[in-house]
């Protein structure tokens, strides 16, 4: 092996790592999906750049009349397999909870159920 094929093989075994790290493989074609986390930092700035995105609320009605994050679509766990199909799957569903456990539960739900854009917020509406 010539040392600009091995550079080459390196290359491309790191770059492979990173994507499978970032959680950059979605179920098509062979592939799993893999649920993204995002800090409620990052949310910010993407709800501030406009990025087509769906928030999505899991918690109980009264936790989300409590408080909310602006513009978000409440569909609590125990009703997301009844009620995915009110998301789009071509858009990136961000769900968040209380703490962050039962979104975590609510993203792989959405994953089983074939979205593959999904991300959980680290923290959840108390980091927010």
């Amino acid at each position: 092996m010539t040392k600009l094929n091995l550079i080459l093989a390196v290359l491309l075994v790191v770059a492979l790592g990173a994507l499978l790290i970032n959680g950059c493989v979605h179920k098509k074609k062979g592939f799993e999906a893999k649920v993204m986390n995002i800090t409620t930092e990052q949310l910010r700035e993407k709800i501030k750049k406009g990025e087509d995105l769906i928030l999505l609320d899991v918690r109980q009605p009264e936790e989300y009349a409590a408080g909310h994050i602006e513009n978000a679509l409440l569909i609590p766990l125990g009703e997301l397999d009844m009620r995915s199909d009110e998301l789009d799957k071509n858009k990136e569903i961000v769900v968040y909870c209380r703490s962050g456990r039962r979104s975590r539960m609510g993203a792989d739900k959405l994953i089983k159920s074939g979205f593959t854009r999904v991300t959980n917020v680290l923290g959840g509406f108390n980091a927010w």
